[in-house]
């Protein structure tokens, strides 16, 4: 893995899921392959330790982009930990779940997104969303949303997509309802429920 380089036109900083379901020593190789010579990928992987808030400003500094090699939490954690800067963050989908890349009408084939990436491409600038200093693109959930979530395996995701989902929701749907506190924009709603989403 290469140090943090100075201020470079040519340089990248990726973030990749290990656990991503599609074989990441593949897409990291088409990543490499589709980048123009001379051109610094420097790859961090979605450990704990690397991806605190802010923890990764120092060695992004000075990058052409992030790019977040993975699904939609990998888009949301490499936004979180480069918080602060204002640098672009690029996605090469390589997973069960790539609501956020689909959005933005970015090509599922790895070689076709990082051809987007090294090449002509448009730049959005986007509102995010904060939960417990956590930053997300698209949607955070709370109750039988997050519930499932944490109830499907990992191991069992990365085999079947998003079909392992069923185990977790299989597991939490007949949990109870939590009581919420909701504020916006100064009106404060209580209620029970088993679900509650907010959009960024």
């Amino acid at each position: 893995m290469s140090e943090p380089s100075s201020e470079s036109p040519s340089s990248y900083l990726v973030v990749a899921n290990p656990m991503a379901r599609r074989g990441l020593d593949s897409t990291l190789d088409i990543v490499r392959a589709r980048a123009p010579i001379g051109t610094e990928l420097d790859v961090v992987f979605t450990v704990p330790e690397h991806l605190q808030p802010g923890s990764l400003a120092d060695r992004a500094r000075g990058r052409r982009a992030v790019i977040a090699v993975g699904g939609d939490g990998t888009v949301a954690e490499a936004t979180t930990a480069v918080h602060g800067l204002e640098i672009p963050v690029a996605i090469i989908p390589s997973d069960s779940t790539n609501v956020i890349a689909r959005s933005f009408r970015i090509p599922r084939e790895p070689a076709a997104a990082a051809d987007l990436v090294f090449g002509h491409h448009a730049m959005r600038t986007i509102d995010v969303g904060l939960c417990n200093g956590r930053r997300f693109l698209h949607m955070g959930g709370a109750g039988f949303d997050s519930r499932m979530f944490e109830a499907t395996s990992h191991s069992l995701k990365k085999r079947l997509g998003w079909i392992a989902y069923l185990q977790g929701a299989s597991k939490t749907i007949l949990a109870p309802a939590i009581r919420f506190s909701i504020e916006v924009d100064g009106t404060v709603v209580e209620c029970a429920s088993p679900l509650v989403l907010g959009q960024a």
